[in-house]
């Protein structure tokens, strides 16, 4: 017993669909059954995922396996889930915003957090790292915390020495929360690219199984 309150689940993504290198797509279901075990042999301590959001993908096929990762999704086995480096990388040579915000922000947010927004769904965190980037504490603070909700952390650097405050300091900042919901889509959109096709509103209504029953479905809003 080292006191510890929970399982921190690194590097979940090597078992990610696609075919390159580093992925290891037919261990999709293994990964998810020993998230699994884990959250339900020690149901009272928190289970954390950093990474697989490729869990969370409906229509997402592995061109390797043929099998669909949301068949195996582990919403219901986590309680936290990782976004490291959203907005910004640990890579020191990149100056500016992460080359891959752009996916990280339409193609892959959406969907988490619409799974995120479910009975059994979780809590979003996020990571960034200043890594010599002067002045941007604001632009994270507002981007994964505003504007996405995201429990959201800035490190110095890669090295976690200290415990930074950065974010802390800007709290409580309910007095910002004035605009209401964004519509945004979980649909797929071209890989790091931006995209303004969002589902807006209520799709469909159905009939439910009695007459005084109704299904409304919608997409996601960011909030």
């Amino acid at each position: 017993n080292f006191g510890c309150d929970g399982f921190f689940l690194d590097r979940i993504d090597t078992s990610a669909p696609y075919d390159e290198i580093g992925s290891h797509p037919w261990t999709m279901k293994e990964m998810s059954e020993t998230i699994q075990y884990i959250s339900e042999s020690y149901p009272g301590l928190v289970t954390f995922s950093n990474g697989g959001a490729f869990y969370f993908a409906a229509g997402l096929q592995s061109e390797v396996t043929g099998d669909y990762p949301i068949d195996f999704s582990i919403r219901p086995y986590i309680n936290a889930f990782l976004f490291e480096s959203f907005r910004y990388d640990s890579d020191r040579s990149t100056l500016g915003i992460s080359e891959y915000y752009s996916n990280n922000r339409y193609n892959i947010a959406p969907k988490v957090i619409a799974e995120a927004s479910r009975k059994d769904g979780f809590t979003i965190f996020s990571l960034e790292y200043e890594s010599g980037r002067p002045g941007i504490i604001s632009d994270v603070f507002n981007v994964g915390t505003r504007k996405f909700g995201f429990v959201g952390y800035l490190c110095t650097d890669g090295e976690f020495k200290n415990a930074e405050t950065a974010f802390v300091d800007l709290l409580p900042d309910s007095q910002n929360d004035a605009e209401g919901p964004i519509w945004d889509t979980t649909g797929n959109v071209l890989y790091n690219t931006p995209s303004r096709s969002f589902r807006v509103g209520v799709q469909k209504v159905l009939r439910g199984t009695t007459s005084s029953e109704a299904i409304v479905r919608w997409d996601v809003a960011i909030d």
